[in-house]
């Protein structure tokens, strides 16, 4: 039963989102809430990775900890959703082939991250194995978890059931959630003292791509075929991200280009990083509704 409840419950219990139910009348709307879906596996596999540094660093460890465990919980029982379906929802099982395949190389994956994750969590205070194997991993679970969703964004957008480029704008929009807890976990990894000038060159460049992400979502961007977000009240939600991003943006590229990450600091990326995830994921939330409002049947 626990199984069963988890899928409903681990957002509401991380604090960060309202969870979306997953009945879809449509295919347009099925594949809508299978890219979020995606994205939020995504993005999961960074918040995992950052909660375990920043155990590591010992910065509100059990904070961390419930966020370490509930999101293993979420990326066990998401995965199981992709492949099996949750017939209680309407949520059917990926039909695709090649994406199927994708899903099937990530279990191994997977159950090393659920592994640390445990371990991690049994141990909290004194980190080690579990930090490690999760640092070891993270990385190779995002790039498929990054290939899934591109796999879905071409395969709806060749199949003209999303029409306009809405798939490609979901998918820029669900990353932006990841970058978020990448970022964070980055400028952990750096005090932490693992892979430093690798981990600083990469938490410069996810900034950069957290910054022109914002603007291409704003404004469009053409060249890159990527529409501007459709009303008025999600531009309006992403210019108070990018406000509010700027205070711990500032912090992030200090530690990238070498400064010493203070206690402040951590209070600081860790406070705004919760606030701005909300933000990002009520963007998402906000595209899913106006691309299943769009498809649905006309009276």
């Amino acid at each position: 039963m626990r199984r069963f409840i988890l899928i409903g419950s681990v957002f509401s219990l991380l604090s960060t989102f309202a969870y979306v139910p997953v009945f879809a009348e449509t295919t347009e709307r099925m594949q809508a809430q299978k890219i979020d879906l995606a994205g939020r596996q995504r993005m999961l596999s960074q918040r995992l990775a950052k909660a375990a540094c920043f155990i590591a660093t010992f910065s509100d460890v059990e904070q961390h900890r419930q966020i370490l465990l509930q999101t293993a919980d979420l990326l066990k029982v998401s995965h199981d959703a992709f492949k099996n379906g949750r017939s209680q929802e309407g949520f059917l099982p990926e039909s695709n082939k090649a994406i199927r395949e994708e899903l099937d190389q990530l279990d191994s994956v997977l159950e090393m991250l659920d592994f640390g994750a445990r371990l991690l969590g049994e141990s909290a205070a004194l980190p080690g194995l579990g930090v490690d194997l999760i640092a070891q991993y993270n990385l190779e679970a995002l790039g498929q978890f990054e290939r899934v969703v591109k796999m879905m964004e071409m395969e709806y957008a060749s199949s003209q059931q999303m029409a306009n480029g809405q798939a490609r704008v979901l998918n820029i929009a669900g990353r932006q959630r990841m970058l978020i807890q990448k970022a964070a976990k980055e400028f952990c990894l750096i005090t932490y003292g693992v892979d430093v000038d690798q981990n600083r060159a990469s938490l410069a460049k996810t900034v950069h791509t957290f910054d022109t992400a914002i603007e291409d979502l704003r404004s469009g961007n053409p060249r890159q075929g990527i529409s501007a977000v459709p009303t008025l009240e999600i531009r309006n939600e992403l210019s108070q991200m990018k406000v509010d991003w700027q205070s711990p943006r500032g912090v992030l590229l200090a530690v990238a280009s070498g400064f010493q990450a203070r206690t402040s600091d951590f209070e600081k990326i860790a406070k705004s990083n919760e606030a701005l995830l909300r933000e990002a994921n009520q963007v998402v939330q906000m595209l899913v509704a106006y691309y299943k409002d769009a498809a649905a049947p006309q009276e």
